[in-house]
């Protein structure tokens, strides 16, 4: 290298000072996450730029950009730890400096994040920084200021690196439009998705009458079954799964989308990753396939047309036939299918678990089903509520729930003031002061399972939702379907399949788990094995189906 001249010393100098700059004028005012492409672009670019810009050696254009990104780095580090408004909140060292923690920590656990954070809050508190700019928060009486309806809080960024759906916008505008159109949809249409139900329902047991008596992994006929609701829902004709009809397409669907919830379970602690990925959606790969698929089964469903309405027919009278509009189609059907069908799969199969463990259990719901499907089936319908159907349901929801990702908020131009309550640790005697431009969340898990909201949390206990009101301390807390304008607008339709599929198959068959997993059998330690893949993703089980035996016989 030649010999330093004054000049070269300015311009190193120069650099170590806009690395500061930088970060305190560009950095520390922008949402990073939603711009990677643009920000790595510039940095692997910028070392060409100073070389034919200030005519410097290749190698002094490269010392350049190492010395600004360098100190740039060191200035963020350095005020992300000593001078961030989130300084006062614990957590661990890492978490504040990098997301890239909370990344290693998911990957170290087995995608187990939600256990992790439960963990992170029983040594911190109420309050944990999980991130630079990120608090997990357990606080019940925070539910209403950060999720409930009027809160303050939007969407945070972990949903720009996703396309715009009706579930993943960050404009309030158009989420409150778009929402009424599902919202209306779906009310509507109840009495038309009652029968289709029962006909999948129907496929169900016809797939369990072929394996009565054998080991049978309960997990493959749940999903095989909620897609086909929700391909039905979204496309106006079903998969094909349970029938064993579905196309080679289909079936390379159904296992990218298995191995692309693997990656959302660990990447999205760090959006600008999901980000450059949905850039790159195009380029060969599961997303690619899974993209192409749902555009060609929604544009048959287009050209098709339906005799009977369906949610999908709504949607399409309601969004403008655009390239902007048929996005928005497509988005939407890919809502349907990818968080309709793994929520419901998952949900199905943890109840069956409990019920193949529990024979008391068993007798117990069909008391209440026996009466309603056998003595006047007339008198059993999924779309009202079975009281004794409903308590296994919601606690199963509450115990094991299905949707595991804490639905991420920010406070963007607003601090929040959460009233402390006398069995919460705040920061403050008047309460909890959040600084603006923070990443919010509320874990599901760690709040079903807080002995504030209810009692003997840890104990499966469906009385507490009939005879047992006492068990619940704070039924705000009580979020499976997330809560306020946010919520998922599918919940009627999930609780329908979930009505119809357990009760007409306890109806007809016995169940238990299968001999290779009925020894010391627990059911905390097995869902235990469950893994935050945005959606819980439950460890497989084989359960036995047999042909009932009725007391009187």
């Amino acid at each position: 290298m030649e010999e330093a001249t004054p000049s070269t010393h300015i311009m190193l100098a120069t650099a170590a000072l806009l690395g500061v700059v930088a970060h305190l004028l560009l950095f520390n005012r922008i949402e990073v996450d939603t711009h990677p492409l643009l920000l790595l672009t510039t940095f692997c670019l910028s070392p060409v730029a100073l070389q034919y810009t200030l005519s410097t050696t290749r190698l002094l254009s490269v010392l350049l950009t190492t010395i600004f990104t360098a100190t740039l780095f060191i200035s963020i580090a350095i005020y992300r730890q000593f001078f961030h408004p989130l300084r006062s909140f614990p957590g661990r060292r890492l978490a504040k400096l990098t997301q890239l923690h909370s990344l290693t920590l998911t990957a170290r656990s087995g995608l187990k994040w939600h256990q992790v954070v439960q963990s992170l809050h029983s040594q911190y508190g109420d309050y944990v920084r999980t991130g630079p700019r990120e608090l997990s928060i357990a606080d019940p009486a925070a539910m209403r200021y950060i999720l409930g309806y009027g809160a303050k809080p939007g969407k945070g960024p972990v949903y720009d690196s996703m396309e715009e759906s009706v579930n993943t916008t960050r404009d309030r505008d158009f989420h409150t439009r778009r929402r009424k159109v599902w919202d209306s949809s779906l009310k509507t249409l109840v009495s038309t998705y009652k029968p289709q139900i029962e006909g999948f329902t129907s496929t169900f047991l016809t797939r369990i009458r072929s394996s009565l008596n054998s080991p049978f992994t309960i997990n493959d006929v749940t999903i095989y079954y909620s897609y086909d609701v929700t391909t039905q829902l979204a496309f106006g004709q079903a998969g094909g799964f349970m029938s064993g009809t579905q196309s080679d397409t289909a079936k390379s669907v159904m296992a990218g989308l298995k191995e692309a919830t693997f990656a959302l379970g660990l990447l999205y602690h760090v959006p600008w990753i999901m980000t450059l990925l949905t850039t790159f959606a195009f380029l060969p790969g599961p997303l690619k396939v899974w993209n192409d698929w749902s555009e060609k089964m929604l544009q048959e469903r287009k050209n098709r047309g339906t005799e009977k309405p369906d949610l999908m027919q709504y949607l399409i009278a309601n969004t403008p036939d655009t390239k902007k509009g048929n996005n928005l189609l497509f988005a939407d059907s890919r809502v349907i299918v990818a968080a309709g069908s793994d929520t419901t799969a998952t949900a199905l199969t943890t109840i069956f678990t409990i019920l193949a463990s529990s024979p008391t259990l068993v007798s117990q719901l069909r008391a209440e089903i026996d009466l309603r499907l056998t003595s006047n089936p007339s008198m059993f319908s999924c779309a009202t509520s079975s009281p004794v159907l409903d308590s296994i349901i919601n606690e199963t929801l509450r115990l094991y729930p299905p949707t595991l990702f804490a639905s991420q908020r920010t406070n963007l131009d607003i601090p929040l003031l959460i009233p402390s309550r006398l069995h919460t640790k705040s920061l403050s005697q008047e309460g909890t002061y959040i600084p603006r431009d923070t990443i919010l969340s509320m874990p599901t898990y760690t709040l079903h399972r807080d002995a504030r909201n209810f009692s003997r949390p840890t104990e499966f206990i469906p009385e507490r939702w009939t005879t047992r009101p006492d068990l619940v301390l704070n039924r705000q807390a009580f979020i499976p379907f997330s809560t306020g304008m946010t919520n998922c607008p599918g919940k009627n339709l999930a609780m329908m399949e979930l009505r119809d599929v357990v009760a007409r198959t306890i109806s007809e068959f016995d169940i238990c788990l299968a001999e290779s997993v009925v020894r010391d059998f627990d059911m905390e330690i097995f869902m235990k094995g469950t893994r935050d893949c945005f959606m819980a993703t439950v460890p497989n089980i084989d359960v036995v189906f047999s042909a009932r035996v009725h007391s009187s016989e």
